[in-house]
């Protein structure tokens, strides 16, 4: 049973060897020191945008519909910069699953075909998915070289350009709500505040360097 719109915990390692913790259903940060000492900060502002049961069953259908648009070998689930159907802006593509089975038994012959079986996607029901938008997926949590996270965010309606990252300091409080370009995401920071951006056109990839301010 898959859920294409998961609450989730994230986490990233700090440049003191603090493990930060993102948590998912109320959005707020654990810390976790090196030595072992736990602190929690207080919940992250965020617009939270309730889910009806009507909203559920439409956005189901939209992730069904995305799939049946991929064709039977849709690829197995990735997280990359497209479109989130019923998600009101831009985030993570539609989780798409597909599995192929082949190879033969374990002493025995694959029959006829097996190489090219699909298996289908059953979903979880609607009544399933979270009552609420959850604020990020898995993977969206990086830490930059001040100690900062930069998490992006899944917004709650629609925006231009590019994906929105919270910015948030050791205490978990945040400092900057920072929107990169159309087609870029952040692969790795640098000293003095520098953003590595991979930007995709095309075929073509190209490294860049920016800076908050």
């Amino acid at each position: 049973m898959l859920n294409p719109l998961p609450v989730v915990d994230d986490w990233a390692v700090l440049p003191d060897g603090s493990v930060a913790l993102v948590r998912g259903r109320d959005y707020h940060v654990d810390f976790v020191g090196p030595d072992g000492a736990t602190t929690s900060a207080a919940k992250i502002p965020f617009d939270w945008q309730r889910l009806t049961d009507e909203d559920k069953v439409a956005f189901l259908d939209s992730v069904k519909a995305a799939r049946e648009r991929l064709g039977a070998n849709a690829p197995v689930p990735t997280a990359g910069a497209g479109a989130m159907p019923g998600m009101g802006g831009r985030g993570p593509q539609v989780m798409v699953f597909s599995q192929t089975v082949g190879g033969p038994p374990a002493g025995g012959r694959a029959a006829p075909g097996a190489g090219n079986m699909q298996s289908e996607p059953v979903y979880v029901p609607a009544s399933e998915l979270p009552d609420y938008k959850p604020p990020f997926f898995a993977g969206s949590t990086r830490a930059d070289s001040e100690g900062n996270l930069w998490i992006r965010t899944i917004p709650t309606s629609a925006i231009a350009g590019g994906p929105v990252h919270d910015v948030i300091n050791r205490q978990g409080e945040i400092v900057e709500r920072v929107q990169i370009p159309e087609n870029r995401s952040i692969i790795g920071f640098g000293p003095g505040g520098a953003v590595y951006l991979l930007h995709r056109d095309g075929p073509t990839l190209t490294l860049e360097r920016a800076s908050v301010r």
